[in-house]
C-alpha cells in the first residue's frame, strides 16, 4: 500500500488555489498563508513531492505579488509626479 503525505497534499491544494484565486481581495493572502503552512509542515513527512510543489506555489505566488505592487507603486509615482512638483 502506498504512503501518502495528507498535509503536504493539502498544502498543495491550498497553494494551487491561492495561485488561481489570488486577484481575490483576501482570500487570496488566507490561502496562500494556509498553504504555505501546511506544505512547511509537509515536508517533514514522506514523500514530500506535493509539499515541495505547493511550497514553490507559495513562493513564486508571493513573488508575483511583490513585482506587482512595485510595478503599480512605479507608475503610480511617475503618473502623479507633475502633482507633486510644484
Amino acid at each position: 500500500m502506498a504512503r501518502t503525505n495528507s498535509v503536504g497534499l493539502w498544502g498543495f491544494v491550498f497553494a494551487l488555489l491561492a495561485f488561481l484565486l489570488g486577484w481575490l481581495p483576501y482570500l487570496g493572502g488566507l490561502l496562500w498563508a494556509i498553504g504555505t503552512a501546511l506544505s512547511c509542515v509537509g515536508l517533514s513527512y514522506r514523500p514530500r513531492g506535493f509539499a515541495w510543489a505547493g511550497l514553490w506555489l507559495s513562493i513564486i505566488w508571493i513573488a508575483l505579488w511583490i513585482m506587482a505592487i512595485c510595478t503599480i507603486g512605479e507608475f503610480t509615482a511617475f503618473t502623479l509626479y507633475p502633482y507633486y512638483v510644484w
